[in-house]
């Protein structure tokens, strides 16, 4: 899912702010505080939402965009280092600093 759930109480407490603060010198403010938290509620819940949709249209176009490149190796350019010769280039190294 996009985003936290802290996206939708921040959008609630905005939801409920802006209304109160449009409505509040025009109705007394005891009156209107029911309505305006359910408003906050329905706000809420609809972020949900629209985190959820917002969520599934994202991972449908990452899925989309994967591509799955195959592996190959190519013999030729590979050379295989045995033990000894990992030994000797370690010997010439210490050589090298001393």
């Amino acid at each position: 899912m996009v985003g936290t759930i802290m996206s939708n109480f921040w959008i609630a407490l905005l939801t409920f702010s802006i209304l109160f603060l449009f409505s509040y010198p025009f109705i007394e403010g005891a009156i209107i505080l029911i309505p305006f938290i359910l408003w906050a509620i329905l706000s809420f819940f609809i972020t949900f939402g629209g985190r959820a949709i917002l969520s599934y249209v994202l991972d449908d176009r990452m899925k989309k965009i994967e591509v799955e490149v195959p592996f190959t190796q190519d013999s030729s350019q590979t050379t295989v280092v045995g033990s000894k010769e990992y030994a000797e280039i370690i010997k010439d190294m210490l050589n090298e600093e001393s």
